[in-house]
């Protein structure tokens, strides 16, 4: 009788691990064949089109979109620039693939993404700050994981192995609604404007006019720039006739550090190498994080590092003069 009832038991158990088994691979099929980052990792039940709401995710969607041949690459620092208005200024199609809390290494892991679908862009456009002027060989993130890393790889591998969670069923339900007509599609272009339904109140505490000279001389400054190395190195890896710019986004100039200090000299010395790897090809460097009228007035800044929009339009037009109008790529 009890041998029975182990049988029993024994049975009762593998018919439930069996079932469970069976409905978490039907689980797991389901959400690879529905795709809720829109990767094209594997073939999918629905057609492309951006469902995640989540900044650090989305970009697998837009960073594949081939509608667009130039794409913004940076974090919140470069968010307000707009890909509408820098389309129609250049007559090419920019995407914003700018992540708040994306430091050097995760905006060249997104760079890379979006080269593997778009070999030959028209224009790179990245609004760099000075986390790019890190000495740190492992390029720290102001937020880490901003961006995870078996989304934007390319191996499929990381891609299965991350991809069932629970985090996947609204984004999955999202999609099926888009796919349905009964939600409205996410903006493909990826602008997103951080001033909407926000009040101004960014109230500065000011230095003195002039800033007090530094009691002793710096020490020999760091010219070891590791996030520039590997930028100059995927930029090689670009058509020769692709434009880089690179924008040295504004911060307000209290925020700078004092003339004369070490920490000057390596932000000029940084500058200097951010304008030679642009030097290399059509592009340029523009340079705004400067002690400027504009970078003195308050109203033009969210805080200490964030622009408002009455300086992204002007970034934008400097841009635009860079990169002049472009014709239409070839169909030949």
């Amino acid at each position: 009788m009890t041998r029975l009832k182990g049988q029993s038991w024994s049975h009762f158990v593998a018919a439930f691990v069996s079932v469970f088994c069976g409905i978490l691979g039907v689980i797991y099929l389901g959400i690879v064949l529905l795709d809720p980052y829109d990767t094209g990792y594997f073939p999918s039940l629905i057609g492309p089109g951006v469902a995640d709401t989540d900044r650090g995710t989305n970009s697998a969607s837009r960073g594949r979109d081939v509608r667009f041949d130039a794409a913004i690459f940076g974090n919140s620092h470069g968010q307000l620039l707009d890909p509408g208005r820098l389309s129609t200024a250049t007559g090419l199609t920019f995407v914003q693939l700018t992540t708040p809390g994306a430091g050097p290494r995760e905006q060249m892991m997104l760079m890379r993404y979006f080269l593997r679908s778009h070999p030959r862009p028209r224009a790179i456009l990245l609004a760099a700050d000075d986390w790019w002027c890190t000495h740190d060989r492992d390029l720290p993130s102001p937020i880490p994981k901003a961006l995870p890393r078996w989304l934007y790889s390319g191996s499929r591998l990381d891609y299965l192995g991350n991809i069932l969670s629970t985090r996947m069923f609204p984004i999955v339900r999202r999609r099926i609604l888009v796919a349905m007509g009964r939600l409205t599609p996410i903006d493909p272009a990826g602008f997103s404007d951080y001033e909407a339904g926000r009040t101004w109140g960014f109230q500065p505490q000011t230095p003195p006019a002039t800033r007090a000279a530094p009691t002793s001389l710096p020490v020999r400054p760091d010219t070891s720039f590791p996030g520039i190395d590997q930028l100059e190195r995927l930029a090689a890896m670009l058509p020769a006739d692709t434009p880089i710019v690179i924008v040295m986004t504004p911060i307000f100039y209290a925020s700078l550090p004092a003339p004369g200090t070490q920490a000057s000299a390596e932000l000029a010395i940084c500058k200097e190498r951010l304008a030679q790897a642009a030097a290399r090809r059509p592009g340029g460097f523009l340079d705004f994080m400067v002690d400027s009228p504009t970078n003195r007035d308050p109203t033009n800044f969210m805080d200490e590092s964030h622009m408002r929009s009455s300086i992204s339009h002007v970034i934008e037009a400097r841009v635009a003069t860079v990169l002049g109008a472009r014709p239409p790529p070839s169909t030949r």
